[in-house]
């Protein structure tokens, strides 16, 4: 009889802590408009840099207000130290965002570093990366598993 009390007294306890509810009020710092860069150098193709400017966290982005935060005015420059490549913004269909900033004169190579630089609103943004020696693959094999060998899928 002791053990049922305990039962039930177990399971109100869980029935009404379960129930609880809090508001929590949430101080967020003030929104600062930022510019977002993404690029990519991959070894035997140009440069490829996407520019948006960010949004606040409750804010919303759909289809008719996402130009807002494509970023078309800046002048984007890459280099290796020796070569300077003005992109030119394109669409680039298949990337999110369908736009981006496409060089044409220098192609990347392996073991080499490149500089990125972006003038836009003012400012002036840097960075860069270096595209390392790719490592072939030696060998590739596969083995199905008794599972599928007994259904004949493989």
């Amino acid at each position: 009889m002791k053990t049922i009390r305990k039962f039930l007294l177990l399971l109100a306890l869980f029935a009404l802590s379960g129930g609880c509810e809090s508001n929590i009020d949430l101080e967020l710092d003030e929104y600062e408009a930022k510019i977002v860069v993404e690029g990519y150098m991959i070894s035997g193709q140009t440069a490829r840099v996407h520019l948006m400017r960010n949004i606040g966290f409750f804010s919303s982005l759909d289809l008719t207000n996402y130009d807002d935060f494509i970023v078309e005015d800046a002048v984007v420059v890459v280099t290796d130290g020796l070569v300077r490549d003005t992109c030119t913004f394109e669409a680039a269909p298949g990337y999110l965002p369908p736009v981006a900033y496409f060089g044409s004169e220098l192609i990347a190579q392996e073991n080499r570093r490149y500089d990125l630089e972006v003038y836009v609103d003012g400012q002036v943004l840097t960075a860069s990366t270096y595209v390392p020696k790719v490592n072939p693959l030696d060998s590739l094999w596969w083995k199905p598993d008794d599972v599928h060998l007994e259904t004949g899928d493989s």
